[in-house]
């Protein structure tokens, strides 16, 4: 007991949060969870919005960079077919370059949806269906484009594949707090505990949140809000519902009703925060790990680098500078020579 009515009024009052007593008790660690969810939640919402801001960015690039590779693969596949049509080639050097041709083609036709097969019958003189590896008597089934279609493998045009996938899956994460359709069985007294928090958690948000306990307006119509998603998580039995409330801490208004929960339930509330916590932390690991391998080595550490973003940003240059330089070569015959040389060696798709 105070030796005064000053030491009275100088004792720390348990339910403020920045006193020691609220700190060190059940209390403050329910705050504590509650706090470093809040951070993770912001951490999650800044890390998507950056990724989707990248993506978009990145997307524009290569949406240019596919523009300009496409002209070159054109500008080459003319270039070699006018080289074809001359008479200097030997047999199975003007065989190769048809190869070449093909692989080209075949390029063309999957990256930029560029259907060129024409154009290399009549640089080779060969039938489009014997260039397609077909017979007669698929020829006169269909039109001869669908059925190329239906002999290549479309590669798409360098996209962000799986991201739709990737952020179906981190929404489907970030909900993986609410309660399954069809819960788990638990035992009779594990049970009547839950039902227990359920209600003791439900009052503290009630008290909380309640409109009429509000004076100011705005204020009042947020809590009418939040009270309407803590009663239908209570009449649902919801628990993961109403911890989601709980650690979302609705106007910052828990803290000064946490100290008259007994200390039991609060280590329960703490205990199941803290999975949620874990599980978090999993959401924006998962996220990422979702994303294109672009996006993750320009957020390798958790957050955009600028300086990694330059360093792709320059090898989609350092591409461009290739392709521009072999555009130069292969206007000759000498570089076409040097092209059907490699072609014995390498594979063709990786010349063009």
């Amino acid at each position: 007991m105070p030796d005064s009515i000053g030491a009275l009024f100088s004792q720390p009052d348990p339910g403020n949060r920045d006193s020691q007593a609220f700190r060190d008790g059940p209390a403050g660690q329910v705050m504590k969870w509650l706090d470093e969810i809040a951070s993770l939640r912001q951490a999650h919402v800044r890390l998507r919005g950056e990724c989707e801001e990248a993506s978009s960015k990145m997307q524009l690039k290569l949406d240019a960079h596919a523009g300009r590779l496409r002209q070159y693969r054109l500008a080459y596949f003319h270039d070699l077919g006018r080289q074809l049509r001359g008479d200097q080639w030997a047999r199975r050097d003007r065989e190769r370059l048809i190869e070449i041709l093909k692989s080209l083609a075949d390029i063309l036709f999957e990256v930029h949806d560029v259907d060129v097969i024409e154009d290399l019958a009549r640089y080779s003189g060969r039938p489009s269906a014997e260039l397609l590896g077909l017979n007669e008597e698929d020829s006169e089934t269909g039109n001869l484009q669908d059925l190329m279609r239906s002999l290549l493998e479309d590669a798409g045009a360098g996209g962000f594949p799986g991201k739709a996938e990737a952020q179906a899956s981190s929404s489907a994460a970030e909900n993986a707090n609410d309660p399954p359709p069809n819960p788990p069985r638990v035992k009779t007294g594990e049970a009547a505990e839950m039902l227990g928090d359920i209600r003791t958690l439900y009052l503290l948000l009630a008290r909380a949140l309640h409109p009429d306990k509000e004076a100011d307006r705005t204020r009042r119509e947020e809590k009418t809000r939040w009270m309407q998603k803590v009663t239908a998580a209570y009449a649902g039995k919801s628990l993961g519902g109403l911890l989601d409330i709980l650690a979302r801490n609705p106007l910052d208004a828990i803290g000064p009703y946490l100290a008259e929960t007994p200390a039991k339930t609060l280590k329960g509330f703490a205990k199941r925060l803290k999975k949620e916590h874990a599980a978090l932390s999993r959401v924006s690991n998962d996220f990422l790990s979702g994303q294109d391998p672009r996006i993750r080595r320009i957020f390798r550490k958790g957050s955009y680098s600028e300086a990694a973003y330059k360093e792709w940003e320059k090898s989609l240059e350092d591409d461009v500078k290739v392709f521009k330089q072999r555009a130069a070569v292969y206007r000759t015959s000498e570089g076409v020579r040097d092209l059907i040389n490699l072609a014995r060696v390498r594979d063709p798709r990786e010349l063009v």
